[in-house]
This record gives structure tokens, sequence and C-alpha cells, in this order.
């Protein structure tokens, strides 16, 4: 375990190791008079949704499997987990607002703790550099046709912005045989496929986003360009596409 909260960003372990989050568990545990057994299981829970070796939305299910309780107990340690534990830190977690509606809680109205000062300055850089590339692009797009749509009325009209791609690596769909490129309509015949045809929560788009096996080894950028473009699929949200330049602009998208 060691080396694994080493990989942690610093204000994620920071928190964690904080006597506020100690005493959270301590409690959890005199209150609902944990044995040893299930307070066990309870850290393997809890570590395993910050290691992301388990997902954030089954935490319930996790708890009552793993502490043998009732729903409704399973779901007050639930609840204490992602509004008390993780949502602090909800940085590091997303998605994690979406399960805690889905739990009926609501979602705490604290100031959520900041990132360390290195990884600010990571983020300031990938943004300075998404603003130069926007630049860049706003530059061209006044010498070229500027389309606003959403993905499905681009993919009708405009045949590239189906054969764009987004990550590296080769993706596997399931009416597929083969490994094909990452282009946004494989993607969106995979996401389709996983999730089904009709309107899916931004929780599921997130799901699908950080948990399919296709999206491992994305870099964030590339999962944002993704979330874009599903979320066009399931709202109607508009997309900027450069009819000259034959793609869509992602830099150029308010989020």
């Amino acid at each position: 375990m060691e080396q694994k909260l080493n990989r942690l960003p610093e204000f994620v372990a920071e928190f964690l190791e904080d006597p506020s989050t100690v005493d959270i568990i301590i409690d959890i545990r005199k209150k609902y008079e944990l044995e040893e057994s299930q307070l066990d299981a309870f850290n393997d829970v809890l570590y395993g949704i910050v290691f992301k070796e388990k997902k954030i939305e089954e935490t319930q299910s996790e708890i009552r499997k793993g502490l043998n309780f009732d729903e409704e107990k399973s779901k007050e340690i639930s609840l204490i987990i992602l509004c008390e534990i993780l949502y602090p830190i909800k940085d590091y977690f997303p998605g994690i607002e979406d399960a805690i509606k889905l739990l009926g809680g609501e979602i705490p109205k604290i100031i959520p703790k900041k990132q360390v000062q290195e990884l600010v300055d990571e983020e300031k850089i990938e943004e300075r550099q998404r603003q130069t590339i926007k630049e860049q692009i706003e530059a061209e797009a006044k010498m070229e046709k500027v389309v606003k749509a959403d993905i499905k009325s681009l993919l009708k009209e405009y045949t590239p912005a189906g054969d764009q791609e987004i990550g590296q690596n080769p993706i596997e769909v399931p009416s597929v045989a083969l490994p094909v490129k990452p282009k946004i309509k494989y993607w969106i015949e995979c996401y389709q496929e996983a999730t089904g045809y009709g309107w899916n929560t931004n929780m599921e788009r997130v799901k699908f986003i950080y948990h399919n096996k296709n999206t491992r080894g994305m870099n964030e950028e590339e999962r944002r360009q993704l979330g874009l473009v599903l979320k066009s699929l399931d709202e109607e949200t508009p997309l900027v596409y450069l009819e000259k330049a034959r793609r869509i602009d992602f830099a150029g998208i308010e989020e």
C-alpha cells in the first residue's frame, strides 16, 4: 500500500493522513460498532476507490457486500465516505457529485482542498498550451467558415468529422471484428454499444470515459475531447467544426 500511496497526488495523500480524516473513520467505527474484519473491509473499499481500483459509483454495493450491512446502513456509510472523506478532494474523483446525488445525498457546501502547487503549475502549463492552440485556430477560423452544430448533425453533413481521431491507440468496437483507429464515429459506436442507444446521464458518460477498456492510457485532454463529443451526442450541445480545416475545433468549445 505504501507504494500506491506514494503515487497519489500530494494533496490527496496529505488529506487522507490528516487527523480530521482519521477522526471521521474512528467515528464511523464507533457509531456502527464495526468489528476488526468490518473495519478492514471498510478500508479496502475506501482505499480501493482512492487507488482507482473500485468504481466510485459502486461505493454502496461495495460497502454492503464488505460489511454485510443492510441497504440503509450501507447508504449512510457510503454518503459519509463520499461527502466527508472524498468530496473535500473532489478534483481527484470525477463523477463524485453524481454518485452523491444517486444515493439521495446533498452536495456538501464546503470549499474542496486545492491541489498542491506542482499540480497547479502543470495545469497552468496545459492551459497556456490550450490557449496557444486556441489562438492559432481562431486565426485560421477568420479565413474559413465555422459551423456550430451537434455531433449527429456534423456526422450527417461532414464525413471528416467522423474520421477525426481522439487518442493514440486503436479501440475495440464489439460490432467490428478487429481493432480500429480511434475515430469519432467508432467512439460513438463503442459508447452506444456499451451504454445503450438512448439518452445517458453525465455520470454514465464519466463512467465510460474513465472505466471503459478503450480509454485506458488516454490523457486528460483526450478524455475532455471525448467527453465533449459524447455530451453533444446525449444532449445535442453544439460543437465547433472548421469547414476548411475539416475538423472539430475542441480548443474553441466552451465547457
